[in-house]
């Protein structure tokens, strides 16, 4: 069963992405906050892909996708950010940073970002 790490500090939108989840037959991972061990604990659950607000009360979503970029353990990892930012710049800064993929909650329903997180597992196998 494939495994989904979720990154998120809403509890709202991991139960609807954790739903969405389950539905399609992965496993999820909530992370209300992102710990201090980062890539270390995302490791020891070993996602095939990992999910990310960009706004989160310790750090940001980019932070994250630069921690995950920057271990080899963790450097071709399907990373997806799911926010609320619309912004062209923070879109380009996710890219920049890495992100494999960029969705805009409240504009994209959580089972349209599970799907779209199949297709880049799918691609990643």
């Amino acid at each position: 069963m494939p495994t989904i790490v979720h990154l998120e500090d809403d509890p709202w939108i991991a139960r609807e992405v954790g739903q969405a989840c389950s539905k399609a037959g992965f496993r999820y991972i909530w992370l209300s906050e992102p710990p201090d061990t980062l890539v270390d604990t995302i490791c020891s659950y070993k996602p095939d892909g990992v999910l990310s607000d960009i706004n989160m009360p310790r750090t940001s979503g980019l932070v994250v996708v630069h921690a995950l970029r920057s271990d080899p353990r963790t450097r071709s990892l399907p990373i997806m950010l799911y926010t609320t930012m619309q912004s062209d710049t923070v879109r380009e800064q996710a890219f920049a940073a890495g992100a494999t993929d960029f969705f805009t909650k409240y504009a994209t329903s959580p089972e349209d970002v599970v799907a779209a997180l199949v297709l880049l597992i799918a691609h990643h196998a």
